[in-house]
C-alpha cells in the first residue's frame, strides 16, 4: 500500500506529499529568522532562531526543557516532568542544609561529633543529627576509643575544652540544651527530634565526669550574669 500521492503542479513537476495517518509535519522558513514546528501525534518540537539571541524550547509529552542563551551571560532551567533544576537557594550540604549554615568547629569536640553525624548550625537554628541518637552515641563512643592522637581520659579533656568554647557563645549553649533537629533525609531515626547535644554527650560514660563539671560552671555563669 502506497503512503503517498502525487499532484500535479506547475511545469507538468509532480511533488509528493507522505501522509502518516492523522501524523503531519509543518516546516516554515524565513529569510533570517527560522522557525520549524514539527508535530508527530501529541510530541511537539518548537525551535526559534534569532541573530544574536538564542531560544529554544522542546516538549516531548509531559517532559520539558527550556533553555535560554544570551551573549555574555547564559541560563539554563531544565525540566523533566516533576524535577526542576535551578540555581537559588545556595550551595547545599547532603543533608539538605546550607553550607552557610553549618557550623565548622576543628576542635577535637567538633570533629569527633561532626564524624559520628551531628551538624552544628549557625545562629539561632537547631542543631542536625543526620542518624538516629544511639547510632550516634555508638558511633562517638568508638572515635572516642580509636582516637588516633589522644587517649582517655586525656581526650575526654581536650573534648570539653572543644565543647567549653561552643558553649561560650550563649545561643549555642541554648540549642546545646534544646531538641536535636532529625535530618530530613534520616529514615531510621525515632523521630523528628532527638535528645539534645549535651544529653547526648552525658549519655557516653568517659564524657560524663569532665561534662558535669563543664555544665555546672556554664549554668552558675549563666545565672550570676542574669542576675
Amino acid at each position: 500500500m502506497s503512503l503517498s500521492r502525487k499532484r500535479p503542479v506547475s511545469g507538468g513537476v509532480e511533488e509528493s506529499e507522505d501522509l502518516f495517518s492523522s501524523q503531519h509535519r509543518g516546516v516554515k522558513q524565513k529569510t533570517g529568522n527560522t522557525t520549524i514546528d514539527t508535530v508527530f501525534g501529541s510530541q511537539h518540537r518548537e525551535v526559534k532562531q534569532k541573530t544574536g539571541n538564542t531560544t529554544i524550547d522542546s516538549v516531548f509529552g509531559s517532559q520539558h526543557r527550556g533553555v535560554k542563551q544570551k551573549r555574555g551571560n547564559t541560563s539554563i532551567n531544565t525540566v523533566f516532568g516533576s524535577q526542576h533544576g535551578g540555581g537559588g537557594g545556595g550551595v547545599k550540604h547532603k543533608s539538605g542544609v546550607n553550607f552557610s549554615d553549618i557550623l565548622k568547629d576543628d576542635s577535637v569536640f567538633g570533629k569527633l561529633v561532626t564524624g559520628a553525624g551531628y551538624i552544628l548550625r549557625k545562629g539561632d537554628k537547631p542543631n542536625i543529627l543526620r542518624c538516629d541518637q544511639a547510632v550516634f552515641q555508638r558511633d562517638l563512643r568508638r572515635s572516642l576509643k580509636c582516637h588516633p592522637v589522644y587517649r582517655l581520659p586525656e581526650l575526654a579533656l581536650k573534648f570539653k575544652e572543644g565543647l567549653e568554647k561552643h558553649l561560650d557563645d550563649i545561643v549555642r549553649l541554648k540549642w546545646a540544651l534544646l531538641y536535636t533537629q532529625t535530618d530530613v533525609e534520616c529514615v531510621t531515626a525515632r523521630g523528628g527530634q532527638q535528645d539534645s547535644l549535651i544529653r547526648l554527650c552525658l549519655n557516653i560514660m568517659e564524657l560524663q565526669s569532665p561534662l558535669i563539671t563543664l555544665l555546672t560552671e556554664k549554668l552558675l555563669q549563666v545565672a550570676h550574669d542574669e542576675q
